[in-house]
């Protein structure tokens, strides 16, 4: 009798063994090579306290972006970079500002910018090289950004049935002195994505909120932000001083950790380690760009451990896995109950907790958008 209990203990144990890790709930013990990761702070390995984006407890559920497909749209990805490689899917690359394959970073003010973003997603782990990314078994297709209504709508459904993820890391002039509404075009890319992408689930949008604080200028009109498909993210910094280049709206939902204060200077702030041009590796990545770059991966986690997330769970999800942290501004309630801060969404993003809602998350459904109904006084 007690030799075939210890054998009913055994099978019972190799079952739960055989188990996806984020279905067994362990906290997995994560061993990682890359140089960089001592400064990856923003991860929240061994913290002392919340200014960080508790990622770490997301990789040590099991979460890594695996089976996850997220298109970047910048100003393109040196994607033979060495820490690249492995996760940059070039078959299904495109560059829509030329309209052909060259996926070359442009020669503009900021050519790493895409590189820079795609390694904060994507970099690989355990290559002895650069740091981690945060969905480091994500794949990314590297889509160069065009201007033009047509490339950027094109863009929004690039590849709609392999890709979950659009993450735009760029935008209009950052001047506070242009409104950028959106084109019938691109609002037609973002309706086809949320009912057809995803095998009907949604595709999931996420927008940086700008970065033009400094000029005055408002993230609202920005069109492809001020919508109801997109998620905007705003970046703060670990000092919880204002980022000095945060723009403010209603339509920011979160926000992450990605500078250590309201400045980033290159070569004296330690803020958000990536890759950069020619097969380096930068430590000095910060701001709305970064942070919607992270969020792009964080989302990637989510879904890496439940699939049938629709695009509405997702925004569900951020609300509720966003925390105010003892951010120094006010807080409104709204309606519902939630504090909201014009300038943080609804707080800052926990990986870890986002990953751990995902799991048993019971959908809330697709369709979102209701019928028009007239409002009278008697209402």
């Amino acid at each position: 009798m007690a030799e075939r209990f210890l054998w009913f203990l055994k099978v019972i144990y190799l079952i739960i063994l055989s188990l996806p890790s984020p279905l067994r709930g362990q906290n997995k013990e994560l061993k990682f090579n890359d140089p960089g990761l001592k400064d990856q702070w923003y991860l929240g390995k061994n913290a002392a306290d919340d200014r960080h984006n508790n990622i770490w407890s997301a990789w040590q559920q099991g979460a890594t972006g695996k089976g996850v497909r997220i298109a970047l749209i910048d100003n393109g990805v040196e994607v033979t970079h060495n820490d690249l490689l492995d996760n940059i899917v070039t078959e299904s690359s495109f560059n829509y500002g030329d309209f052909n394959r060259d996926l070359q970073p442009r020669k503009t003010r900021t050519p790493g910018h895409g590189t820079k973003m795609a390694g904060i997603i994507g970099m690989s782990a355990n290559n002895n090289q650069c740091g981690v990314g945060i969905a480091y078994e994500a794949k990314i297709s590297a889509l160069t950004f065009g201007w033009t209504a047509l490339a950027h709508a094109q863009s929004y459904t690039h590849r709609l049935n392999e890709t979950d993820i659009y993450v735009s890391t760029t935008g209009p002039p950052d001047n506070g002195q242009f409104i950028a509404k959106h084109t019938k075009q691109v609002m037609k890319a973002y309706v086809k994505g949320i009912t057809k992408g995803r095998r009907g689930l949604g595709s999931i949008y996420i927008r940086t909120s700008g970065s033009g604080g400094y000029h005055g200028d408002h993230c609202g009109a920005d069109g492809t932000v001020n919508n109801l498909y997109s998620i905007a993210v705003a970046s703060a910094a670990k000092d919880h001083s204002q980022t000095l280049l945060g723009e403010g709206c209603a339509s920011i939902l979160t926000s992450v950790y990605t500078q250590q204060t309201k400045w980033f200077v290159k070569g004296f702030t330690k803020d958000v380690i990536t890759t950069d041009l020619k097969g380096s590796c930068t430590i000095n990545s910060g701001g709305s760009s970064t942070a919607a770059a992270m969020v792009s991966a964080i989302v990637a986690l989510a879904l890496s451990v439940n699939q049938q997330l629709t695009w509405r769970d997702v925004q569900y999800l951020i609300i509720k896995s966003s925390n105010q942290n003892n951010l120094p501004v006010t807080w409104y309630t709204n309606g519902v109950g939630l504090r909201f801060n014009s300038r943080y969404g609804f707080g800052i993003l926990d990986a870890g907790k986002m990953v751990t809602l995902s799991k048993t998350w019971k959908t809330t459904g697709v369709n979102m958008v209701s019928q028009k109904v007239l409002v009278t006084k008697s209402m």
